[in-house]
């Protein structure tokens, strides 16, 4: 562990992590170097269903970050894994279509 952090701050992070048994939004925020990857990519190698998104500035896009989360999503929810495709095609209608199916299969 680097000297921004500790490893009792690293088990409590993990404990309230591991607490969550609903579908849950967690966002992490912290500066760099602070172990936000190290943190999520060890949950989410217990909890298969966890999926990372990063939200960077690549994301600015409504269209670029709809199909991040699409993809992502898709790799744990399968009705989800069906859009991946159809939100490629050039003629995707993303309002009447793509998000009603979308928040339908989650």
């Amino acid at each position: 562990m680097n000297s921004r952090g500790s490893v009792s701050t690293r088990a409590r992070l993990n404990r309230g992590l591991n607490r969550l048994t609903e579908p849950t939004l967690v966002t992490v925020a912290a500066g760099a170097g602070y172990g936000k990857s190290t943190l999520l990519t060890t949950w989410q190698l217990t909890h298969p269903r966890v999926v990372l998104i990063p939200l960077d500035q690549t994301y600015n896009d409504p269209v670029e970050l709809s199909l991040l989360l699409i993809e992502r999503i898709g790799r744990v929810v399968p009705e989800v894994r069906a859009l991946v495709a159809d939100a490629q095609a050039p003629d995707a209608d993303w309002y009447r279509d793509l998000f009603p199916r979308l928040i339908a299969a989650l």
